[in-house]
């Protein structure tokens, strides 16, 4: 893992996952997105974010939230493209690299040592 500037985060991969890092004025990041590309035109970029199910407006977003929480309703994880679309060249992220993916994949698939591949 390592903390990135935005220009920096905008030359990594597809792929990449990242996560806003606010420094000591918040936790460490509790959920992470993953980089798609550079809109090129503008300072902003594309991402699919991975904290929210499936939804089409902010409203079902809402109940969909609730009905997990409430009644233990399932919906596939939103992948759906976002732009960043903040504008902030001082804003920093922490990325996770390749090594680091690799190891959670294999964790995901029930590898039995993080270190395994």
């Amino acid at each position: 893992m390592k903390i990135v500037s935005k220009d920096e985060l905008k030359k990594m991969p597809k792929g990449t996952p990242f996560a806003e890092y606010h420094g000591k004025e918040k936790m460490w990041p509790q959920s992470f997105d993953i980089f798609v590309d550079d809109c090129e035109y503008i300072d902003d970029f594309h991402y699919r974010s991975m904290d929210s199910p499936e939804h089409d407006d902010s409203e079902q977003l809402w109940e969909r939230q609730a009905e997990m929480g409430s009644g233990g309703a399932s919906y596939p994880v939103d992948l759906e493209i976002d732009r960043e679309g903040l504008y902030d060249p001082d804003t920093r992220y922490l990325v996770w690299e390749p090594d680091d993916v690799r190891r959670i994949i294999n964790l995901l698939q029930g590898g039995d040592d993080e270190r395994d591949n």
